[in-house]
């Protein structure tokens, strides 16, 4: 028995490929990891003007946040803001691409108001680095892109 090859069949064959094409995509697409960018994302959208004025301290502060790269360590360094005994807080290094390289270390500032972070076992690349701190009760936010080399 022989088939015919006419339009309808042509038809029939494409539709088919089509099919296949779009179920595999669906399958393909739906085992993919997909990394939130935040776990709780709703209660931080309500504390977010918070965040806000986090940022506008900050941004008021005269010398503001340096973080520099420097070999294998990165180098925070916080002026202008009370104190080194009385500023309190954290360093998240977040990774966008990648939420289980995230990582946090306590800050624990020199009495030049700096601390140096080990970056060494680091994947190379994009990271921001978060920085959070209290001085005198008053809570500031400062974050820089950085390229990890």
């Amino acid at each position: 028995m022989k088939i015919k090859f006419n339009w309808g069949t042509g038809i029939i064959i494409a539709s088919a490929v089509f099919m296949i094409f779009v179920i595999f995509t669906g399958l393909t697409l739906m085992n993919q990891k997909v990394d939130l960018v935040t776990d709780n994302y709703y209660e931080k959208e309500l504390n977010y003007q918070e965040h806000i004025d986090k940022e506008s301290r900050t941004g008021q502060l005269n010398n503001n946040v340096e973080i520099t790269q420097a070999g294998s360590k990165v180098i925070i360094a916080l002026s202008d803001s009370g104190s080194v005994s009385t500023i309190a807080g954290g360093i998240k290094f977040y990774r966008p691409s990648d939420s289980s390289q995230d990582f946090t270390r306590k800050l624990m500032l020199n009495k030049n108001g700096m601390q140096e972070v080990d970056v060494s076992s680091c994947e190379k690349g994009y990271w921001k680095i978060q920085v959070n701190w209290s001085a005198n009760n008053v809570d500031y936010y400062f974050e820089k892109p950085l390229m990890i080399n």
